[in-house]
């Protein structure tokens, strides 16, 4: 209680305060946004994956998935079942697409990346560029870490982790005389983890990972669970990654939701 406390009067000054942005780079967000999303969309326009009126043809995505899944000897990802599709449908997500080895589809993704970031976060900056966008947080949250949306207008934002991409984050800037600085620690969470379990059963396969990762430049903790998602070693993950190949780098980036999230 008195952390959680402590938190939110941290968080209260925060959202008094609020957080202001910069009209040029808001500009070149806004329009960078617009230009990628239609030259995406013109790639697209003869592999029969949008309509004439530029909405996308599920019945082609998905069936453009399930043939990149099979073609891997992989499982198709589905939804849940519903009283509609009691086994389910295939899964269209940004994350699925980016899973598939269909260039097509990879560009869909990057697309559909665009267009949210336009819808969500385009009213939030312009409205910055003019007043202190105000958040509110809610520090009593089961897992222990806050939540956080937007002011009026902005419900659905969540102001604590803007998208790396898309050029969101250079938007904000600190008042005159103030300036942004950052504590991120690398994987601190699992570093902490993993300590824990050496404390309290005297063992950790994640502390082993990250002491092989420190010695001998082996693998990261996201890189290791990236390799038993897609089925291959260590080794050969470690290789991509360090390739910079694409496929595997959204398979990382989805393993960073397995890694923290089983903690």
């Amino acid at each position: 209680q008195v952390e959680q406390q402590i938190a939110s009067f941290a968080l209260h000054m925060m959202s008094m305060w609020g957080l202001r942005a910069d009209p040029k780079a808001v500009e070149y967000f806004i329009s960078h946004c617009q230009e990628q999303v239609a030259k995406m969309l013109g790639a697209l326009a003869h592999t029969g994956i949008l309509k004439k009126d530029g909405s996308r043809y599920m019945a082609e995505i998905k069936r453009r998935i399930s043939e990149a899944f099979l073609r891997a000897g992989r499982i198709i990802p589905m939804t849940p079942p519903s009283p509609k599709w009691p086994k389910g449908q295939v899964k269209t997500d940004e994350d699925t697409l980016r899973l598939t080895d269909d260039e097509n589809l990879h560009v869909l993704a990057d697309a559909l990346t665009f267009q949210k970031h336009l819808g969500q976060w385009g009213p939030v900056v312009r409205a910055a560029t003019k007043r202190a966008v105000c958040c509110s947080y809610n520090v009593i949250v089961d897992n222990g870490r806050t939540s956080c949306h937007g002011s009026q207008g902005q419900e659905g934002t969540n102001i604590q982790n803007p998208p790396r991409k898309g050029d969101v984050r250079p938007c904000f800037i600190p008042r005159l005389g103030w300036v942004f600085c950052s504590t991120d620690a690398d994987t601190i969470e699992m570093r902490a983890n993993a300590q824990n379990c050496l404390e309290m059963v005297g063992w950790s396969r994640m502390a082993e990972a990250l002491h092989e990762q420190a010695s001998s430049g082996g693998p990261d903790l996201h890189v290791c669970l990236g390799a038993a998602v897609a089925g291959i070693t260590k080794a050969e993950a470690h290789a991509l990654h360090k390739s910079g190949d694409a496929l595997f780098k959204n398979t990382r980036q989805m393993s960073k939701h397995g890694n923290f999230a089983f903690l």
